[in-house]
């Protein structure tokens, strides 16, 4: 018996100009502020890299923002939810700076 393919929900685009009118601005580096060593990467067209010491890119996806809310999906569809308040991200009990 064939099975048909289950169609995954539509992904959102990254729009810039609505991203432009947050009262945060996500883009740019995050270093994790208990070991220097993590970095998230979040880029201007909605994907984030997170890089840990040497090892690059060890998760990535994508994320969105709604306020001082912050939503990551890593490219196994995971699901984090963060805050930004100033020039701290925190997600979970990790925190981090801007770079």
């Amino acid at each position: 018996m064939d099975f048909l393919p289950i169609p995954q929900e539509a992904r959102p685009i990254f729009d810039a100009e609505a991203a432009s009118r947050l009262p945060v601005e996500p883009r740019g580096d995050w270093i994790n502020e208990t070991n220097g060593q993590t970095r998230l990467s979040l880029s201007n067209d909605g994907r984030y890299s997170k890089t840990q010491g040497q090892r690059q890119g060890i998760y990535s996806g994508r994320y969105s923002c709604q306020g001082t809310r912050i939503r990551f999906i890593d490219d196994f569809d995971f699901v984090l939810t963060g805050e930004i308040t100033g020039n701290t991200l925190r997600i979970g009990d990790y925190v981090y700076r801007r770079a």
